[in-house]
């Protein structure tokens, strides 16, 4: 009967365990058989093998440390410049305040205006039929893709009622302004629906994590199985007005996560750590309360359902003196108007 490696791993570090080479071995294989690792010579195996010790070391001294649960996933045997250089954007150190994301406007040069007005306590875009299964990029910077992709989906839905499942290489390959999996920016992806007139179907226009040839005939308009207006740049540095956004649908979100606690996030509200510079995008689907009185948000990220909760992270919010929202959340939040 296979083991169960999650529950491995808690056993031996809730015991203080020494990792010994051959219990991080038997962790290994086991890793390996439950995420179908396959390596190409004994050379890689050893080298992947000693950066999952590696990993399995400093979980050892974090585990229990966090107000979250972290666990060893499918990253495991990846190191830390490998991580940063295959799924976070990389875009040469550019930032999205370069990209025109004007504060407080829109594409059509309007003003969102901030209302202070009564906000539900929660809010859950998955139980309104507004938010597709959790996809992944695989081995590409293209977060940015399926962030913008997420949030065209739920503003579709809640608007015509038809949950659609987009398409994310359409982008990859048609959207020359943004960088593929270098990374781009979301404001740039959104104008690039606009201009084409919507974005044709996942099903139609699958995905292969590499850039690729646009197909111009099933990204024509007359392919296209969503269409959006404009999109509304939320005011920066201002959770109150990401939450009015939340609050009427999915908001794509920029964010600096270049750590090891985020990669290895499993479950509970995660408070940090974060990284040093805007590196990800992930997408606002909700927010709510735990029961010790903690505000979360809900996002929604595109490493699988096996990461995380079912391949969601819930995020603390209303951060001590940090206007900008935890890892920077609140800094470019951007949403498609249908």
């Amino acid at each position: 009967m296979l083991f169960c490696l999650s529950a491995m791993i808690t056993l031996i570090l809730c015991a203080s365990a020494v990792l010994t080479s051959s219990v991080s071995a038997t962790l290994h294989s086991k890793w390996m058989n439950k995420y179908g690792r396959v390596y190409g010579s004994r050379e890689e195996m050893e080298g992947r093998f000693q950066t999952f010790k590696k990993n399995l070391k400093t979980l050892n001294v974090l585990k229990g440390n966090r107000p979250y649960e972290l666990e060893l996933n499918e990253f495991a045997d990846m190191s830390d410049e490998e991580f940063d250089e295959t799924i976070y954007m990389s875009m040469s150190g550019l930032l999205p305040s370069e990209d025109g994301h004007r504060n407080e406007e829109t594409s059509d040069g309007g003003v969102v205006e901030k209302e202070d007005v009564p906000l539900p306590d929660s809010v859950d875009w998955r139980t309104r039929g507004a938010v597709t299964g959790v996809k992944n990029q695989g081995r590409c910077g293209s977060c940015w893709a399926f962030s913008v992709v997420a949030a065209v989906e739920g503003a579709s839905a809640i608007k015509t009622g038809k949950l659609i499942s987009l398409s994310e290489q359409q982008l990859l390959d048609c959207d020359t302004t943004n960088f593929a999996c270098e990374g781009g920016y979301p404001c740039r992806a959104f104008q690039w629906i606009i201009d084409n007139k919507g974005i044709n179907s996942g099903d139609a226009y699958g995905y292969k994590a590499r850039k690729s040839t646009c197909d111009t005939s099933l990204a024509s308009p007359l392919a296209s199985k969503a269409i959006i207006t404009r999109y509304v740049n939320v005011s920066r540095y201002d959770e109150r007005a990401v939450l009015a956004a939340v609050a009427n649908q999915p908001v794509t979100v920029l964010v600096a996560v270049g750590s090891f606690d985020f990669r290895f996030y499993r479950s509970g509200v995660f408070t940090g750590q974060c990284g040093p510079r805007i590196n990800h995008a992930i997408t606002l689907v909700g927010y709510g309360v735990s029961e010790d009185g903690t505000k979360f948000w809900i996002a929604k990220n595109s490493w699988g359902p096996q990461w995380g909760e079912n391949g969601y992270i819930r995020m603390k919010r209303e951060i001590d003196g940090d206007n900008g929202g935890l890892c920077g959340l609140a800094k470019y939040p951007t949403y498609p108007v249908v």
